[in-house]
């Protein structure tokens, strides 16, 4: 990493600026993803790459407008990784714990890492979008897990770019740290964005017949209700339905049903069920075991501007 050099010296607060937005985003999404159980720390950018050893876990993500390769990359020890994962699928702590103690992750594990990483990128890209305007989403393109001397780690972070340690918390552990970095070329981006929009000028105040825009409207583009109406709307309860498939019948073959008749359907077993609200299609996703009960991991999902204008 060169952070001492004074291109990167420059980009230092839109790195900062970066980082806070995304320490918010991964508070809540690991909030509400871990059932309550998971808690980030404020983020801190490093003045170089950070010593990691062991088993560990990184999950890239790219995704802002046409770069190329990598633009974020999340990196935590192996146990972290998937006591976050296991909490997320809603597993007992006994299934935590036997998941605690592998020397490395199944492939079901990498596929349940990658859904958690894919989620946990997708608020962020909310957040960014939130905070600096313009089309930023990100996805999750791989998870890798393997054991790393600091010289095979330092290749997980930039040489041209920022990393950010992220304090973590997950109950009844002790505590632990995560690792985020950014590319230097996203957050030329995001410099841009601030020196082009800089608040102090271009942002007047709001005044009563011009009432400040809410930060929901913002990362979606679409015309939302502010203040105490927001949050009514929010908290207002919806169906969320799994389809498992779908087919035409007669009313004859219906009344000729009993107890062991087979409804067969054109769908295949291995094709994925439909997610709905409303009875509007929004993603869609593969079964799961959770602990004794029934869960659909999300493997589509539409954007938050979808979602809200299907809604």
């Amino acid at each position: 990493m060169a952070q001492g050099s004074p291109a990167q010296q420059g980009q230092l607060p839109a790195a900062a600026a970066f980082f806070n937005a995304v320490q918010g985003a991964l508070a809540d999404s690991l909030k509400t993803l871990c059932q309550d159980q998971a808690a980030v720390g404020e983020l801190s950018v490093m003045d170089a790459a950070p010593a990691v050893a062991g088993t560990h876990v990184a999950g890239m993500c790219a995704g802002v407008r046409d770069q190329e390769g990598w633009t974020l990359r999340l990196v935590a020890p192996l146990p972290e990784a998937l006591t976050l994962t296991g909490l997320s699928l809603y597993m007992d702590s006994d299934e935590i714990a036997t998941m605690r103690g592998r020397e490395t992750a199944s492939e079901d594990d990498l596929d349940g890492l990658k859904s958690l990483t894919d989620q946990l990128f997708s608020g962020v890209g909310t957040a960014i979008r939130a905070a600096f305007g313009g089309e930023f989403a990100f996805e999750a393109v791989t998870v890798e897990c393997k054991a790393v001397t600091e010289e095979e780690a330092a290749d997980w972070f930039p040489t041209e770019g920022f990393v950010a340690e992220v304090p973590l918390s997950i109950t009844s552990y002790e505590d632990s740290q995560m690792f985020l970095a950014v590319t230097e070329a996203t957050v030329q981006e995001l410099a841009g964005r601030i020196e082009a929009n800089n608040p102090a000028e271009a942002a007047p105040e709001p005044t009563a017949t011009e009432p400040a825009e809410d930060t929901a409207a913002l990362a979606t583009g679409v015309e939302i209700p502010a203040d105490e109406s927001l949050q009514r709307i929010l908290k207002v309860s919806v169906p969320v339905i799994v389809l498992l498939a779908e087919t035409q019948a007669t009313m004859d073959e219906v009344l000729k049903m009993t107890e062991g008749s087979v409804v067969q359907f054109s769908k295949s077993d291995e094709a994925l069920l439909d997610l709905m609200v409303n009875n509007k299609k929004i993603g869609s996703g593969k079964v799961v075991k959770v602990g004794k009960k029934f869960g659909l991991r999300i493997e589509q999902i539409g954007d938050t501007k979808e979602i809200i204008q299907k809604l």
